[in-house]
């Protein structure tokens, strides 16, 4: 990292293992209100925005079903036009984008103790407080499974975010060893499911409501372990970006972040070409050369998130000063009310593509489904403006806020 001088006026950013040792202070000072809009970082608040349309793109094909799928559990029937297009967000989107919620996700973690420090907290009660977050994330995620989506993230993230918190405030070195093993282990278990789970599967229609709901919340805690073990190396290498204030004053970092966002990207662009052109059916390679095209596109689908993070960060640091108008302004708001709009996908999802609202996940190629994305992505891009002019927080992050700090900070 480069060395930087800290701008008048501004606190220094805190070295390793500093956060909380001041003397406590009454609660009242540790839930005080939330930044206003325009004292928040730029960078994570588009990152977030814009990587929910990523997810969008991502979680979309999961709703399809009652269809033979291959790689990528994208259908093997389809045109050359949804094959194309199975291709591109398989290389641009499939594990990268939720690295980078993940590392936004570990950002935010270590944000939330640097503020607490800022008003006079001990770490004992900063602590505190990002375990109360991180178990709500847990409760949220599980409703999200059993009422909507299998493929949540909160669950992961908040259960992530609760063992982080054990190395919060240790030294950049242990965090990079214990990235180290999440990687490892994110290694052997993709290989163990690559290696169990047949080349191609049919994926039948859901069954019953309750059912299907019990058996996602089943497989999903069962599962926990392996979550917690793949998204650690991401959250703890947000609370590294935070340490090192590369979100906050991207001005100051431009040439580590075009560096990162060159090397970073060609990294994830020819780590994942091949299990792209698996999913698209260009190539089909044998059983071991599927296990290795799979890990290659897993793993480098972290250097793909710091990528973009890195790009989104330059965005900030060339508008730094200037006010947040247009595509701009709008993304921030998405990025301020990330929750709540990726509570709204899936209710949205559910209604559109569901066995249980309209069924269009039974006929629809992926093609079409990925134009469903754009389109739930654009809807709550529309509420998140509403929102912003209307001076209201999202929903969910009232509600989030309220479960952590009690009724008086919501």
């Amino acid at each position: 990292m480069s060395t930087t001088t800290t701008p008048p006026n501004r606190p220094a950013p805190a070295e390793p293992g500093t956060v909380g040792r001041r003397a406590p202070a009454p609660v009242a000072a540790v839930t005080a209100a939330p930044l206003p809009p325009a004292r928040r970082s730029l960078a994570p608040d588009i990152a977030r925005g814009a990587v929910l349309l990523f997810i969008a793109l991502a979680n979309v094909s999961g709703w399809l079903y009652g269809r033979e799928v291959g790689a990528g559990y994208r259908p093997l029937e389809g045109n050359g036009l949804d094959h194309g297009l199975d291709l591109l967000v398989s290389l641009l989107v499939d594990h990268r984008s939720f690295p980078l919620f993940a590392v936004l996700f570990g950002y935010g973690m270590w944000q939330i103790a640097r503020s607490a420090e800022r008003r006079g907290a001990d770490w004992s009660e900063a602590r505190r407080t990002l375990v109360r977050r991180n178990g709500w994330l847990v409760v949220l995620g599980l409703m999200h499974i059993g009422l909507l989506f299998q493929g949540d993230i909160l669950l992961s993230y908040g259960a992530a975010g609760l063992f982080a918190l054990l190395l919060l405030r240790r030294s950049t070195r242990t965090l990079l060893i214990w990235v180290g093993a999440s990687l490892a282990l994110t290694t052997m278990i993709y290989t163990a499911l690559t290696v169990m789970n047949p080349a191609t599967m049919v994926i039948e229609p859901p069954a019953g409501y309750l059912t299907t709901a019990s058996q996602s919340l089943l497989s999903r805690v069962m599962f926990i372990i392996p979550d917690v073990a793949v998204r650690l190396a991401p959250v703890l290498i947000g609370v590294l970006i935070g340490r090192a204030g590369l979100l906050d004053r991207p001005w100051e970092h431009t040439a580590v972040l075009v560096r990162t966002a060159v090397l970073a990207t060609a990294v994830s662009v020819i780590g994942g070409a091949p299990f792209a052109l698996m999913v698209a059916g260009v190539i089909d390679p044998a059983p071991a050369a599927r296990v290795v095209a799979t890990i290659s596109h897993v793993l480098t689908g972290l250097a793909g998130g710091l990528g973009y993070l890195a790009l989104f960060a330059l965005v900030a640091a060339a508008l730094h000063g200037r006010p947040r108008t247009g595509a701009i302004r709008a993304l921030g708001a998405v990025g301020q009310r990330s929750l709540t709009c990726y509570l709204l996908q899936s209710v949205l999802f559910f209604g559109l593509l569901s066995v249980w609202g309209l069924g269009l996940g039974a006929d629809l190629g992926t093609a079409a489904a990925y134009g469903i994305g754009v389109a739930v992505w654009l809807t709550t891009v529309l509420l998140a403006v509403l929102l912003d002019r209307a001076g209201r927080r999202g929903p969910a992050e009232v509600l989030l806020r309220r479960l952590t700090y009690g009724r008086t900070s919501a």
